[in-house]
């Protein structure tokens, strides 16, 4: 569905279709001289009651919400359609928080702060940022990262003021993630830290909220139409 709805933007010179748009799409193509009347790099700017509106385009989509929520089989979904990278925030847990966690022990925010640290030297690499912990990623593709991203203070070292980051919060009732959690199994993470994680839970006061009651096809959906918004 969501490449249906780029392929009819992109087409459609009434909807602002043409290559300059295909480049915001892409969120960081920065290829010198490409650019057309409403579009420079990542930076969208359109015309709105005579008034220019600029909007600068996400390279980085911070998925995030608590477990069970769907944010791995969103978002690999959601990088499949655009093109993009993905990326487990699990992945880069040390394993000290790893053997924590397969015991059933929530950690605490002395435990994940390092943890936030690298990903956010990861979304720093992707924005291009000189003295990023990582290699920084000379191309025209994002990144789709999977992050619990729970409480505002973890999320402020994660994006804090940065452009190019779009926040996307999969919101679900405790009944529904517990049956979505009643069938699978993770690698470290038991069942019984979804309460202590909806318990640390804040809703960013930003960003785009979506309800999880969605199949994740329309979730995708959604997420491409709020972007081209």
């Amino acid at each position: 569905m969501c490449l249906d709805l780029f392929n009819l933007t992109l087409n459609d010179p009434k909807l602002g279709g043409g290559d300059g748009l295909m480049s915001q799409l892409r969120f960081g193509s920065r290829r010198i001289g490409q650019q057309d009347d409403s579009d420079s790099g990542s930076v969208r700017t359109r015309h709105v009651g005579g008034i220019a509106v600029t909007k600068v385009m996400p390279r980085v989509i911070l998925l995030m919400g608590v477990m069970g929520s769907g944010k791995t089989t969103v978002g690999r979904l959601l990088a499949q359609r655009l093109n993009w990278s993905f990326e487990d925030a699990d992945t880069y847990h040390p394993q000290s928080n790893i053997d924590k966690m397969a015991r059933g022990v929530a950690l605490t925010d002395f435990d994940r702060r390092p943890w936030l640290r690298t990903l956010s030297d990861v979304i720093d690499a992707w924005l291009g940022v000189e003295d990023a912990g990582f290699e920084s990623f000379d191309q025209e593709a994002g990144l789709v990262l999977a992050c619990s991203a729970l409480k505002q203070a973890y999320r402020e070292i994660l994006v804090g003021q940065k452009p190019g980051v779009q926040i996307v919060f999969l919101q679900g009732s405790e009944a529904v993630l517990q049956a979505r959690l009643s069938l699978r199994e993770h690698a470290f993470m038991p069942k019984a830290l979804l309460h202590s994680q909806l318990a640390t839970l804040e809703a960013p006061k930003d960003g785009l909220t979506l309800d999880i009651a969605d199949p994740p096809e329309a979730l995708v959906a959604q997420i491409c139409a709020a972007l081209l918004a």
